[in-house]
């Protein structure tokens, strides 16, 4: 047993809030890997506020990221600062902008969930894994921000309003130029990241 574990590959999925009605693909998902062989850490940026029967597994493994204690989020700033300071001015100061949109409100709505992103990337440094994250907002910031700050390979699931519509965008072009790879849930939105960074390889 022990032999097994050690040698299976790890990952980090990281969701918005997990788990959560509608979501039975990311469930279905997480079984079949880890029956190939893979061990998951869930990390859930919001609590869950309701758990279908068919999710209750997977409620008491997943760890919680907010509600975030202040001197907790400072103190995850001020240790990146000392330790990654170029890192993480380009993320605090130009990734919350790269949204798609000339919307001051937008960006500075966005430096909030960068914080949070910044709180989450110390929870998971030090952790030999690969980031994983379902939906291309909230979510996919944390990842990219543990990649950024860590030095960790992060890869998201493209889906929702966060990858199509411009107003609900949030630096999804710093997170396709970011992210080791991308899967996308159809065509189309393949085409709309295409559009966005039409250099990325599209295999």
């Amino acid at each position: 047993m022990t032999g097994k574990k050690s040698s299976a590959k790890r990952l980090i999925y990281v969701i918005e809030r997990f788990p959560a009605n509608t979501l039975n693909f990311v469930y279905n998902e997480i079984r079949v890997l880890e029956e190939a062989g893979f061990e998951i850490e869930i990390w859930s940026l919001l609590p869950s506020d309701y758990c279908p029967d068919e999710a209750k597994p997977f409620l008491g493994r997943t760890k919680n990221l907010r509600p975030v204690p202040l001197g907790r989020l400072l103190g995850s700033v001020l240790h990146y600062l000392v330790r990654r300071p170029l890192a993480l001015q380009n993320l605090l100061l130009r990734v919350p902008f790269d949204n798609d949109s000339q919307r001051l409100g937008k960006g500075i709505k966005g430096m909030v969930h960068m914080l949070h992103a910044i709180s989450f990337a110390r929870a998971v440094k030090g952790e030999r894994a690969h980031v994983h994250a379902h939906f291309a907002y909230k979510a996919a910031t944390a990842a990219l921000a543990a990649s950024k700050l860590n030095g960790q390979s992060f890869s998201f699931t493209a889906h929702g309003s966060a990858t199509v519509h411009e107003p609900s965008r949030f630096s999804l072009r710093s997170k396709i130029r970011g992210a080791n790879f991308i899967i996308a849930v159809s065509d189309y939105n393949k085409g709309v990241m295409m559009d966005l960074c039409p250099e990325i390889d599209s295999g």
